[in-house]
């Protein structure tokens, strides 16, 4: 597993991710930023249980922002480049390009299932004050319940169980 850094704003915004201590340090001295947290690429932090307002429940995963940035995002991306490809119009190209899309989506679906969360998120950010704060177009501020069942994750996590 990689070392990373990941670099919070004052206020608990996430800012950046450093592949040094220093890089991260540098920055938060431009930014009078002042949280430093050391991360670790491909790991699941945890499952909780997320119980809605309305009393849905549902269980997901807890995984780190910096995983959804470096990993997740640029396999998606991955994909969308393959789908997008030109040479679809090719039966054998568009056939090899479909395979290699499965293939990505099945080892995501390995790696972090379809049912997850980062740390940044909305959902992210509720494990710690109980509301799920949504822009208003989607229904503003809830209140919600979560809870962990399983803990997975790094210990340098602490606020998550």
């Amino acid at each position: 597993m990689q070392k990373k850094f990941e670099v919070f704003y004052p206020d608990g915004d996430y800012n950046c991710i450093c592949d040094t201590e220093e890089e991260a340090k540098q920055i938060s001295k431009s930014y009078d930023i002042i949280t430093i947290r050391e991360v670790y690429d491909n790991e699941i932090i945890g499952l909780y249980e997320i119980i809605y307002s309305s009393g849905v429940k549902q269980e997901c995963y807890l995984i780190s922002h910096l995983d959804f940035l470096t990993v997740i995002q640029k396999k998606k991306d991955e994909i969308a480049e393959l789908q997008n490809h030109p040479d679809n119009r090719k039966p054998k190209t568009k056939e090899y390009h479909d395979k290699k899309i499965s293939e990505i989506k099945k080892w995501l679906t390995d790696k972090y299932s379809d049912n997850y969360f980062t740390t940044e998120s909305p959902l992210g950010k509720a494990i710690k004050t109980g509301i799920l704060s949504l822009p208003e177009t989607q229904g503003g501020d809830h209140k919600v319940s979560i809870k962990l069942i399983e803990l997975f994750g790094h210990p340098t996590f602490p606020n998550y169980n």
